[in-house]
């Protein structure tokens, strides 16, 4: 197997926790907007409950073959890579994966997850109702580590997230990926997964002082390494961040289709994509993505990206690389 460029880290604890964080926080948050319906103070609860129960279900499901618990992006968590936080959590997966509980059992073990203080770290709850406007934004400010940012930091956080990140499109097929696109290395996909990427880092950042990093770590004008144009694009990350505070669903999804999709955009959502506003953040997010992709490091970069997906997605026939 070809060793990577960009090594993953991927036993790093504070990089394992982040994972386990956006993969169930994704999820949730996924599976509530996608059943749609009106949601409200009374029954978001009851919503959030239903998709921790379908999770913890999709995940016991792809772990029937593992040596551990697979999470939706390939990684296996075991009680050896487990952070402590999140022990008793994997501890409930790792007994329930090889039985096959009843909707009564997973809702039992649903209740008892949200009633542990690791889970609260990523329970959408508070984020759903800020955005159907049923609670006041937390504008907490977070001051995270700003020493020891260097290059490499910058372009693992970056190599980590473009892999969650090619994984989700790869899952959601109306926004982008095919496992077949992944194998044929379609174009596309060297500008549409760093728009991918450069979004979520923004999303990611709301609470930081900066745009956030690996291990806790964050970049801003004060400690962005001179080379490679990153101040240049830490500058253009800052200025899109303070525009995206306010996002609503349908407006996220209109700005992540147009980011990185091909494909026509359904005819109800066509008035968000006229939006001034909105068109600016997808021509600006768009245009680092391809300025990025012109950048040979960051080209290879999202070749091994390509490869490891395929590694994980399709592990008994992976595609030669194409860099």
């Amino acid at each position: 197997m070809q060793q990577r460029m960009f090594p993953a880290q991927e036993n790093n604890p504070a990089i394992v926790e982040q994972q386990i964080k956006d993969v169930f926080y994704n999820a949730l948050l996924n599976k509530v907007l996608d059943r749609g319906g009106d949601i409200t103070r009374e029954n978001i609860e009851q919503k959030v409950q239903q998709a921790i129960i379908e999770t913890i279900s999709d995940i016991l499901e792809l772990s029937k073959k593992s040596d551990g618990v697979r999470l939706p992006i390939g990684k296996v968590i075991t009680l050896e890579n487990c952070p402590e936080r999140y022990q008793k959590l994997f501890s409930v997966l790792l007994q329930l994966k090889n039985q096959q509980p009843t909707y009564r059992a997973l809702a039992i073990i649903a209740q008892q997850i949200t009633s542990l203080d690791s889970f609260k770290e990523i329970n959408p709850t508070n984020y759903l109702l800020e955005v159907y406007g049923l609670a006041t934004p937390d504008i907490r400010h977070i001051n995270y580590d700003e020493n020891d940012v260097t290059t490499d930091l910058i372009r693992n956080t970056f190599y980590n997230e473009m892999v969650t990140q090619a994984i989700l499109a790869t899952d959601q097929k109306w926004l982008l990926l095919s496992v077949e696109d992944l194998e044929d290395q379609e174009a596309i996909i060297y500008w549409a997964l760093p728009a991918l990427t450069l979004l979520e880092a923004i999303q990611q950042s709301q609470q930081s002082n900066g745009i956030r990093l690996l291990d806790d770590k964050v970049v801003n004008h004060k400690n962005c390494p001179q080379g490679e144009n990153f101040p240049e694009l830490v500058q253009t990350l800052l200025t899109v961040k303070s525009k995206v505070k306010s996002l609503t669903p349908d407006e996220l999804h209109v700005i992540k289709h147009k980011i990185a999709c091909e494909k026509e955009l359904p005819d109800h959502l066509n008035h968000i994509a006229s939006n001034p506003d909105i068109k600016n953040i997808i021509n600006t997010i768009k245009g680092m993505a391809i300025q990025i992709s012109q950048r040979r490091v960051f080209c290879e970069m999202v070749g091994h990206v390509v490869r490891h997906c395929l590694e994980i997605l399709k592990p008994e026939q992976v595609a030669s690389p194409k860099i």
